[in-house]
């Protein structure tokens, strides 16, 4: 790659990674400003901003080349043209993210709704996307599968978060036929992005959060846990996940905020759910000693890791309490591309002091 030298380190470490295994210190991202001045391009719109390809190629490409990639870090950019796979349903753009109008109305608009989402706007868009960044991308940066947006995080979207909770007690079995098949289709196209990445060319897969698989690899979720019941969560939410977990060969699962812990244990029970991203929501602390047991249980389930990101001082707690095996750190603070080798360096240091 262009951006990044040792890329052939990074997948032998990664493939490392997936194996339970660790070569000499664990997965680590550090990403390092370069002292030069390239300013980003200015969208047009946000509909601009995250929908057109040659914008998205501007913007990733100028970030690469003001970016030093230390480590495991991996030059790419999260597609959240994902988002616009919406099964016709109004789009808005923000400058933070894409979000849907309210396509059901009544329980007949979904129970009666064909699902189709061949012909959505939204998806055609997210494969000329996809297709065209492979394109510009080859031998030069990583090019992530476009963030698709879970069946049952959608669902929610498009029958409207508060009547979506009122149907699961109301209209159970029309929900879980709704999205029974609206998760039949996100593992369609999500398959289908895999498949688009492999016929470029390239190997593996690349997936949020800035993952790398040398097989096919994705991140599943449900952030509309945190409002429901572990009954209800079994009831309507694993079924998804054990679906999308048995269909790909290494998955993490986005935990997002603290009203979904509750579901932990139960999503750690899933077969072939590799590990945990942990994401502790706006408001609250993201300091790795906060969430340390949290951690260490995740960790004696056998379960891999990927916390948020952590400053350079405590590297070596997090090194320390750890174990190194399915653990992915970034780590902040790295001004220069030789202090982020020192801490690379540093890091093995730690390693063979604490686990070997």
């Amino acid at each position: 790659m262009l951006y990044k030298e040792n890329w052939e380190e990074t997948k032998e470490r990664m493939v490392a990674f997936w194996e339970g295994k660790f070569i000499d210190r664990p997965c680590i991202s550090i990403h390092v400003p370069r002292n030069n001045k390239i300013t980003p391009p200015e969208p047009e719109s946000h509909k601009q901003k995250w929908t057109d390809s040659d914008f998205i190629i501007e913007n990733f490409v100028a970030g690469y080349k003001s970016t030093a990639f230390g480590g495991e870090a991996i030059p790419s950019g999260t597609l959240l043209v994902g988002y616009a796979l919406a099964y016709g349903a109004q789009l808005h753009f923000s400058e933070q993210t894409i979000f849907h109008e309210q396509l059901f109305k009544t329980v007949e608009d979904y129970s009666n709704f064909d699902f189709d989402y061949s012909d959505d706007w939204g998806w055609k868009q997210i494969q000329k996307v996809q297709k065209r960044l492979l394109e510009a991308g080859k031998d030069k940066f990583a090019v992530m599968n476009p963030v698709l947006l879970q069946s049952n995080d959608l669902f929610a979207v498009l029958r409207g978060t508060q009547d979506f909770l009122m149907d699961l007690v109301m209209n159970p079995d029309e929900v879980k036929k709704a999205l029974k098949t609206m998760s039949d289709n996100w593992l369609a196209a999500s398959l289908e992005c895999c498949n688009i990445s492999k016929a470029a060319g390239v190997e593996g897969t690349h997936f949020w959060p800035s993952l790398w698989s040398p097989k096919k690899g994705t991140c599943i979720q449900s952030d509309v846990s945190c409002m429901i019941s572990p009954d209800m969560f079994e009831e309507f939410i694993v079924p998804e996940l054990e679906a999308a977990a048995a269909t790909f060969d290494h998955v993490f699962y986005h935990l997002d905020g603290t009203d979904a812990i509750k579901h932990l244990e139960r999503v750690m029970e899933i077969p072939n759910i590799f590990g945990i991203q942990w994401s502790p929501g706006a408001g609250t602390s993201h300091e790795i000693e906060d969430w340390l047991p949290m951690y260490k249980k995740i960790q004696a389930k056998g379960k891999g890791l990927c916390p948020p990101p952590i400053p350079k001082e405590k590297l070596e707690f997090a090194i320390r309490e750890l174990n190194p095996r399915g653990l992915v750190l970034s780590v902040q603070g790295a001004q220069s591309v030789d202090e982020a080798n020192a801490l690379l360096a540093t890091a093995e240091k730690y390693t063979k002091k604490y686990w070997k």
